[in-house]
């Protein structure tokens, strides 16, 4: 069964339960392409229950409508897939790592209204925030707090922020607490103003904290503090006291980078 819940113009949102019928995939397809034709950009917001099966001879017949989708991937925005499925979850990572130019998020059934905010734009990050920023008590030294993936989003705002910390001549001090590494998403990864940024701040670094992170963080902070003139250090995430001491500041305030 599919129930089309009603949403924004340009979002699709659908709860899917049941045994998913022929008719049905016809109806979801039609609302799709028209949403194609009338929108510049298509968003799609998908509730998967736990009891969710499919007619397969339904499925061999939507494959070439679904075929014809695939030259207008880039017309679609913001997808999430909400399910508790793990085989669906994994099978949504597979399709958005070899589809170029769309990119799933998938969510728990408890996460639903969290989901649906951020396909209809009423959120600008699908997930909790994954950079915070310490601000401290002198204008030099600035603090962030990475845990998580980094989002393209963020790493747009994180271009905007740290070029603003950059004004100026000043020798500019960071303390980087790693909670949990998840890498970044490739449009961040590959963002020329967020590479560029990185190669901005390392020029202006006077002392640069590491704290926490995986086991091989300390042997790569070693092999940076040789490579540049700053002085990096890496500390436990026991010993973050310290390296605060070592950057001559105090943390004041926190704040995710994107709410």
């Amino acid at each position: 069964m599919i129930e089309i819940l009603e949403t924004e113009p340009g979002v699709i949102a659908l709860k899917i339960s049941g045994r998913m019928r022929g008719e049905e995939l016809d109806e979801v397809t039609t609302l799709v392409e028209r949403s194609l034709e009338a929108h510049e950009r298509t968003h799609v917001y998908v509730e998967i229950h736990d009891n969710f099966s499919f007619d397969v001879s339904a499925m061999a017949a939507y494959l070439p409508r679904g075929a014809a989708m695939l030259t207008k991937l880039d017309r679609f925005g913001r997808i999430a897939v909400v399910t508790e499925e793990r085989w669906i979850r994994w099978g949504t990572r597979i399709e958005s790592a070899i589809l170029p130019g769309i990119s799933y998020e998938t969510f728990g059934l408890a996460e639903h209204e969290q989901a649906l905010a951020w396909v209809e734009g009423r959120r600008a990050l699908p997930h909790a925030p994954s950079i915070m920023i310490m601000e401290t008590d002198k204008p030099d030294v600035i603090g962030f707090e990475v845990d998580g993936r980094i989002s393209a989003v963020e790493a747009e705002a994180a271009v905007v922020f740290f070029n603003a910390a950059l004004e100026g001549d000043r020798p500019l001090r960071l303390l980087g607490k790693m909670n949990h590494l998840d890498g970044a998403e490739l449009g961040a990864f590959f963002d020329r103003a967020f590479l560029k940024l990185k190669y901005n701040i390392l020029g202006r670094l006077d002392r640069y904290a590491i704290v926490g992170g995986p086991a091989w963080l300390r042997a790569w902070v070693a092999a940076l503090d040789r490579l540049t003139k700053a002085e990096i250090r890496h500390f436990k995430a026991s010993d973050e006291p310290l390296a605060w001491q070592w950057l001559d500041a105090r943390p004041r305030r926190h704040h995710p980078l994107v709410s």
